[in-house]
């Protein structure tokens, strides 16, 4: 009897691992979106601070609201710091990937950043003492190697200096996000939490922005500048938000990868850039990667290694 629990909680939590693996691809998806409209915005005349100042603020007006109105879970006070915490790291890490792709290149700089999956899985297992599985940390690998050889793409050079720095600041405030927003996330005080990134991020960009003075778009450039927001912003912090509490921050920040094939996609497709071998060779890496991860018998072993929580329990 006790194995049919088990087996049938087992299959519960395999489940509930597939909708939180396609909740962060869809997110992800949104995000590498995010890069190109807030590209074009930069250059159709917006400041990096007008865009990230726009980019939070149109989204917390929305998700407010919806904090006020879901009841269903509230953080607990440890949650609550951790909430903050990651929205902290959330705005350090916004504010340095924006003003790298305005240095830069979203093919130079998205790469870089995307560095954090292995920073995660070592954060988790030398500070935090979580176990590490051998395919996780191949899948991390695979991952990160694959979005370095995407780096190379638009090959009319190196990416400057600058760029290359603050697009790895960014890569560990990423980082800290996942591991610090997955325990209150699981709580199911994902409306609260989302509510609280953004508007700790619309308080310091908006700040920002009124400091440096707007640098508004113009003409087609307010269609980026919303798209930047609500399609690349609020939508996706939803999802990512809800998908790692239910996949957990090391396999949700490899399954984020698939935020820099849709940037370098787009890219190609619509700001004219180049894709030479070596970055196809990149993207097949991380592609790999997500077959490896999400193989049913990985999903298995990875849920038996975690407590099984009944129905309506949120996971350890």
């Amino acid at each position: 009897m006790r194995d049919d629990v088990s087996t049938a909680a087992i299959r519960h939590r395999e489940h509930t691992w597939v909708a939180g693996a396609a909740l962060v691809l869809t997110a992800a998806a949104c995000f590498g979106a995010m890069s190109i409209f807030a590209k074009l915005s930069l250059d159709n005349g917006a400041s990096v601070s007008t865009v990230l100042a726009t980019r939070y603020v149109l989204s917390a007006l929305v998700a407010l609201p919806i904090a006020l109105l879901w009841r269903r879970a509230r953080p607990s006070v440890r949650g609550a710091r951790l909430w903050l915490g990651a929205a902290i790291a959330n705005v350090i890490g916004a504010g340095a990937y924006v003003a790298a792709i305005d240095v830069g290149d979203v093919s130079q700089a998205l790469p870089v950043v995307y560095v954090f999956p292995i920073i995660v899985v070592a954060i988790s297992t030398l500070v935090l003492r979580r176990p590490l599985d051998g395919r996780t940390g191949l899948t991390a690998l695979l991952g990160v190697t694959g979005s370095i050889l995407v780096l190379e793409l638009g090959g009319a050079g190196s990416a400057p200096a600058r760029a290359i720095g603050l697009a790895v600041a960014s890569a560990f405030a990423a980082a800290l996000y996942y591991l610090l927003m997955t325990r209150p996330a699981r709580e199911g005080s994902w409306a609260t939490g989302v509510a609280l990134i953004l508007i700790v991020g619309a308080l310091l960009f908006g700040t920002l922005a009124a400091i440096a003075g707007p640098g508004w778009p113009s003409g087609v450039g307010w269609l980026y500048l919303a798209l930047t927001a609500l399609v690349g912003t609020l939508i996706p912090f939803g999802l990512l938000v809800v998908g790692v509490g239910r996949v957990g921050p090391s396999h949700g920040a490899v399954l984020s990868l698939f935020e820099p094939l849709v940037a370098v996609a787009l890219a190609v497709a619509v700001l004219g850039e180049s894709l030479g071998v070596v970055q196809a060779l990149g993207i097949a890496l991380v592609l790999a990667a997500f077959i490896l991860i999400s193989q049913r018998r990985q999903v298995v072993a990875t849920l038996r290694r975690s407590r099984l929580p009944t129905s309506g329990e949120a996971p350890s």
